[in-house]
């Protein structure tokens, strides 16, 4: 059926327009417009299948194909939402961010829950230097669709604005904290935007809430320790620091005896050494 091959194709098409440099090498890419090829053949009136396969051209680079397939799906069905969203994404790839952003700005006058056009009219505000109005679409978007990756992506686009806006990265995870839960993508960064604000209290009870459900504590116990060191309380740390030992040593063989458990072990006896050494100048 074609429909369902238009939203498969699709699918594909959304993740490599939000990813573009995970996706530029897909392999799959010259098969998937072979394909739509041959089923534009057999149906060429469906203008679903041009906007697939300008979205395919897009993707591996070739502009004049994805704008002819474009202009060809317009031909034949003007009022396919797709067809402002797939323009505004081959001008953000050819580097004209200011029509791109023109075309989803008409959009989503109109189309105010596309969650797709706000996902991208973030990404190529954020190329185009303008921070604040990336994190504004992303706003939009987690309003519309709340998941782990967006709050994380708003936050470190925030923290990376500067020092000004780090407040407002930080209440921006907790929002995502109370609607889906202090999962592990949410609390580390945030842990990290408290120890930057060297607020050491809230970053120890942010990581004393994954200690208390986390199955695995040593990695938690070893950044306590640096927390801990970090504010001056080198006993406590020191305490943390061997807490994270003693939680390796009761692992089983199969878990205790790899690479990265080894490597931390060795992280934690430096921190150790490092932790001692005030205390022997005494």
């Amino acid at each position: 059926d074609p429909r369902t091959f238009f939203v498969a194709a699709v699918a594909i098409a959304v993740f490599i327009a939000l990813y573009p440099s995970v996706a530029r090498g897909h392999a799959g890419l010259h098969d998937l417009i072979d394909e739509t090829t041959r089923r534009i053949v057999v149906h060429p009136g469906d203008a679903r299948l041009y906007l697939t396969r300008a979205d395919l051209y897009r993707m591996h680079g070739e502009w004049k194909r994805a704008k002819k397939d474009i202009d060809k799906a317009r031909s034949l069905d003007k009022t396919l939402q797709e067809i402002p969203v797939a323009s505004a994404a081959l001008f953000a790839d050819m580097g004209e961010h200011k029509k791109a952003i023109a075309i989803l700005d008409r959009f989503l006058v109109t189309h105010t829950n596309h969650a797709t056009a706000f996902a991208l009219r973030a990404r190529i505000r954020e190329a185009s230097g303008d921070a604040l109005g990336a994190t504004d679409d992303l706003s939009r978007l987690l309003a519309l669709e709340p998941t782990v990756d967006r709050y994380a992506e708003r936050a470190r686009i925030l923290r990376a604005v500067g020092r000004a806006q780090f407040a407002r990265a930080l209440e921006g995870l907790d929002e995502g904290i109370r609607r889906i839960g202090p999962v592990v993508g949410l609390e580390i960064p945030a842990i990290e935007m408290e120890i930057v604000l060297e607020r050491w209290d809230a970053a120890l009870s942010r990581i004393d809430r994954q200690l208390a459900t986390s199955k695995r504590k040593e990695r938690w116990l070893v950044r306590k320790g640096e927390v801990l060191e970090n504010a001056g309380r080198t006993a406590e740390a020191i305490g943390a620091y061997r807490a994270a030992l003693d939680a390796i040593e009761a692992l089983p063989p199969r878990l205790r005896d790899t690479a990265a458990v080894a490597a931390l072990i060795t992280e934690i006896r430096a921190a150790l050494a490092r932790a001692d050494r005030p205390s022997e100048s005494h």
